[in-house]
């Protein structure tokens, strides 16, 4: 399950618990898209007490992929 806090912004935190799904991940990917389209600096904090069940290379592979397309938009706009 995960939970995405951004009520201090433009710190952001998003907390990852027990068993992550695809959903989760697209649920994550989602929301920090928005957040890289806006532009604004913002910080992240994940907080990852998943339990590492399922298959996590498909997923790993996936959030990689999205991460490096994204890259230049995180590197201007995520300061920590």
């Amino acid at each position: 399950m995960l939970f995405f806090d951004d009520t201090e912004h433009p710190v952001v935190r998003i907390t990852i618990v027990g068993i992550s799904t695809p959903d989760d991940d697209t649920t994550y990917m989602e929301r920090i898209d928005a957040l890289l389209d806006a532009g604004d600096p913002f910080a992240l904090v994940i907080d990852d007490r998943s339990m590492g069940e399922g298959d996590i290379r498909r997923w790993s592979r996936r959030l990689l992929r999205w991460a490096v397309a994204r890259r230049a938009q995180f590197r201007h706009a995520c300061v920590g």
